[in-house]
């Protein structure tokens, strides 16, 4: 038996069909008699709403958000296609056919071996993708994060730059990740941004703590669906809740640790750029708890609009500049 046939047996309300819905409309019951002119009726409608121009647009969508070309979706008739977009759209969706894709990706290269009848849920394919999506960034993305802490199982890290933020935030719904959107990444990487990731089961969880003058507050964890929850439900064991505690307490910002690691972003002013270019540190340096009283924690107050044009007129702290640099080549 072929796949697609176990697939009927196995999944019967999958075989409706459009017709089967003409049939069910017809009040003649088995004589069929309104059939023909339902279905005409049915394709006048269609005529109607889905013009040339709609129909360019589904198209467009396709191999815009879903990356088809024109073999991968039915393009014999427009009634199959607008109905083949209306099935994506509402009972599939971006992520899951991205997830898809992954899955069938990673499959490839040998990097997922399980059981694909196995999966029940999304949640399920999204956790073995990340498992799989570590081992496949970790050589190529490993200078673009802080490693926090890894062991065989918990990994910790605080993304250094927008790539890093999206690779090992996959998976989750997390804004900082968004594909088209990297401002809420540079806003919360003004603050303290670390990642938990489970590499048996593919768990991530999302730590977030904004600083003042060196203090850290407004902790708060988020699941991998955006869902703001309490440390106690986020499922992590006690010994990594010290881990992110200890990360807590080194008064660095991922910005604070990006620069010291020389790594720019489109959003720094030309002066901070300068400034940076002109304190720059090697990139092993490991961020380690600083003595308030050693350095004044003083970082520059930046407005909530990111874009490059509203940071005109910031004024970069220079002499905050200059212990840094004096702190960083004590301790290099």
């Amino acid at each position: 038996m072929s796949k697609i046939k176990t697939l009927s047996s196995q999944h019967p309300e999958l075989s409706f069909s459009l017709l089967d819905a003409v049939k069910m409309i017809d009040p003649s019951g088995d004589k069929r008699t309104y059939c023909e002119v339902i279905s005409k009726l049915i394709q006048n409608k269609f005529n109607e709403r889905y013009n040339e121009h709609r129909i360019n647009d589904y198209i467009s969508d396709l191999k815009r958000e879903y990356e088809m070309t024109e073999f991968d979706y039915p393009n014999s008739n427009n009634f199959s296609l607008i109905l083949f977009c209306l099935m994506l759209n509402e009972f599939i969706g971006l992520e899951v056919h991205k997830s898809i894709k992954k899955l069938h990706e990673y499959r490839e290269k040998k990097l997922i071996n399980a059981d694909i009848t196995k999966y029940n849920s999304v949640e399920e394919i999204y956790n073995d993708i990340t498992v799989a999506e570590i081992k496949s960034v970790q050589s190529e993305l490993y200078k673009m994060v802080e490693l926090v802490f890894e062991d065989n199982e918990w990994l910790l890290i605080r993304p250094l730059t927008y790539e890093s933020s999206k690779k090992y935030g996959s998976g989750t719904k997390w804004c900082t990740t968004s594909a088209t959107n990297d401002e809420y990444f540079y806003k919360y990487f003004q603050g303290i941004l670390i990642y938990v990731i489970n590499k048996k089961n593919g768990l991530k969880v999302g730590v977030h703590a904004e600083l003042e003058k060196g203090i850290y507050n407004n902790l708060s964890f988020w699941n991998q669906k955006d869902e703001r929850i309490d440390s106690l439900d986020s499922r992590l064991p006690s010994e990594i809740l010290k881990k992110i505690k200890d990360e807590l307490t080194g008064n660095l910002s991922n910005r604070n640790i990006a620069e010291l690691k020389g790594f720019k972003t489109e959003y720094y002013s030309q002066k901070e750029e300068y400034l940076l270019r002109e304190f720059a540190v090697n990139d092993t340096l490991t961020p380690v708890p600083i003595d308030p009283p050693t350095i004044r924690f003083e970082p520059n107050t930046v407005t909530n609009d990111f874009r490059p044009e509203a940071q005109e007129g910031v004024e970069f702290d220079r002499d905050f500049a200059i212990d840094i640099r004096r702190y960083t080549t004590n301790i290099a």
